[in-house]
């Protein structure tokens, strides 16, 4: 198998032979996060400055929303104002993450479509010896689940893994403008969220590779037995094939509820570090509201922020073992170089024969 550098650099001649369209995607998932953002801060704006009796005590971001709208009074006198440019706001996100996804999937089925045709005309040219030393589930593996993992990860985990680091990064401009504090406490469990990720990322790439090879020998050992059924039959080779058959399943099933497991640690042990972080977020925010260091809705504000920025934070750990998986699939092993490859024979005239 081709070691962690070399299919690093596999997946990244992937993406660059569409760097068009995924620039298009990246432009557009940057576009749809800060309009995203921009969302909860117009109900924020309207709260600190229309219903403040003090509104110069609000931050400029939030003085600067109310004079697009048309002013204090005009905006108190019309609060369908903000409403429609929220909808505005909301739509244009929509049509954004649709521009996202539509060139993210269009690049990844011809990155797929590439990819099984480069595999095919490979295999055409193995030589027979290389074919009898590999399994012929292994192959079938090779050419389809593999294939899928990899287009499914160009489609949607690479793109769900830029909004993760979008919707953390884009928004800290805003959230360090209306309050330095409760910026820093957004943030605190942040680092050991996203290390938490990394470590089950490291797991989740042995316990895959360990599925990998059981669901290949399952594989192998059906084809082989739809293949040699008549064989089976004659030499009365049935029950030694079911017992087989029922040690490969087992370990496959084994190594699949090995990764359940490690899932179920996850999600369980990531919601305890959001509900950790939501609750530091809301338990300093009401200690300074009720000193009245803090506006109700900068209050607001951070509260929608970092439930928007920290689930997909926390899903990261979900799409790095995606990414592990398209890692460790051997879709891209390269050929080895020195192995002798068949040549292509002319072709051959048909024989009838009366």
């Amino acid at each position: 198998m081709a070691n962690f550098s070399t299919q690093f650099r596999l997946i990244r001649q992937l993406i660059l032979s569409e760097r068009a369209r995924y620039a298009c995607a990246l432009a557009a998932l940057i576009s749809g996060t800060l309009l995203i953002y921009l969302i909860p801060l117009v109900p924020q704006a309207v709260l600190d400055v229309v219903f403040n009796d003090e509104p110069e005590k609000a931050s400029g971001i939030s003085r600067a929303v109310i004079t697009v709208l048309g002013g204090i009074e005009q905006v108190g006198d019309q609060l369908w104002r903000p409403a429609i440019l929220i909808g505005i706001l909301a739509l244009t996100a929509g049509v954004c993450v649709h521009l996202r996804q539509r060139f993210a999937a269009r690049a990844a089925q011809n990155i797929a479509r590439r990819m099984r045709s480069g595999i095919y005309d490979h295999v055409q040219k193995l030589p027979c010896r290389t074919h009898e030393s590999l399994e012929s589930g292994d192959l079938l593996q090779r050419c389809s689940s593999d294939v899928d993992t990899v287009s499914l990860f160009l489609s949607e985990q690479i793109t769900m893994i830029g909004r993760a680091f979008a919707m953390l990064l884009v928004p800290l401009p805003l959230m360090f403008a209306l309050d330095w504090r409760m910026a820093v406490i957004s943030l605190i469990l942040v680092g050991p969220i996203s290390i938490f990720s990394y470590t089950f990322f490291n797991k989740m790439r042995t316990r895959f590779l360990e599925k990998e090879k059981a669901e290949a020998r399952l594989t192998a050992t059906v084809n082989e037995n739809l293949n040699g059924v008549r064989v089976v039959r004659s030499f009365a080779r049935q029950s030694f094939e079911s017992e087989r058959f029922d040690g490969h399943n087992a370990k496959h099933r084994d190594r699949d509820n090995d990764l359940y497991r490690l899932m179920a640690r996850f999600w369980s042990l990531s919601d305890a570090l959001c509900f950790c972080q939501q609750g530091l977020v809301i338990g300093f925010g009401l200690w300074w509201l009720t000193q009245g260091s803090l506006e109700i809705g900068t209050f607001y504000f951070f509260i929608s922020v970092v439930n928007m920025f920290l689930w997909p934070v926390r899903m990261l750990g979900r799409i790095l073992a995606e990414f592990g998986k398209a890692f460790f699939a051997d879709y891209g092993k390269p050929p080895d170089p020195n192995a002798p490859k068949r040549k292509p024979q002319p072709p051959v005239s048909p024989v009838f024969i009366p």
